[in-house]
């Protein structure tokens, strides 16, 4: 049954049912008080349906369940960066990116198959788009652009790290019509509308 509920909640998710995903997802925990993940992602569907109180004790009942799940950690930074916190926002992806580096140490000449690899980095490509955002917003320009480049040297074509480069771009040049910032923005903006319109999963 748990696995059903929560099968059906991913569906949900996918079909932007966020309320009935989170209703799914809480279905879960409560056959499983223990289900540290089931937390997480309930907290992300509340984000994603704008309950934003919800979603935070989701999110902080996940992390105190599992301090090493770096989903989790992300999911509460995106809420903390989408409320303006900043400051706790750096610190979740901070964490979230050194537990996905950690992970993926692990994982070097171990016989894990190159799925979890593949979705490892590709979280780790998320989480220093996001740290850049924040980076960018405090005004730290040139953190903000390492954490694009190195999600961008991931091999993962994403739209926040070529928008970020193309703002900082467009700041040091002090004009519009520079060609490489606006290539980036154009590029970053095109790359966001085509995630919107099919999500990753």
């Amino acid at each position: 049954e748990k696995e059903c509920l929560a099968a059906r909640a991913r569906a949900l998710e996918t079909n932007q049912d966020f309320r009935a995903a989170a209703a799914d997802y809480h279905s879960v925990t409560v056959l499983d008080p223990r289900d540290a993940d089931a937390f997480g992602q309930q907290g992300e569907a509340w984000r994603n349906a704008s309950e934003l109180a919800r979603a935070q004790k989701c999110l902080d009942t996940s992390v105190q369940m599992n301090s090493n799940n770096p989903y989790a950690r992300h999911c509460r930074g995106v809420l903390a960066l989408q409320k303006g916190e900043l400051e706790i926002a750096l610190n979740d992806f901070d964490e979230c990116i050194r537990l996905n580096r950690k992970l993926l140490e692990r994982y070097e000449g171990s016989l894990t198959g190159d799925q979890a690899v593949h979705w490892t980095r590709l979280s780790l490509a998320h989480a220093l788009d996001q740290r850049g955002s924040v980076k960018y917003r405090m005004q730290d320009y040139p953190g903000a652009s390492r954490d694009a480049r190195e999600a961008l040297n991931l091999e993962f074509v994403t739209g926040e790290a070529h928008n970020i480069l193309g703002r900082i771009a467009l700041e040091r040049a002090d004009k519009a019509n520079d060609a490489n910032a606006i290539s980036h923005c154009y590029l970053g903006e095109l790359l966001v509308e085509l995630a919107l319109s099919k999500p990753l999963r």
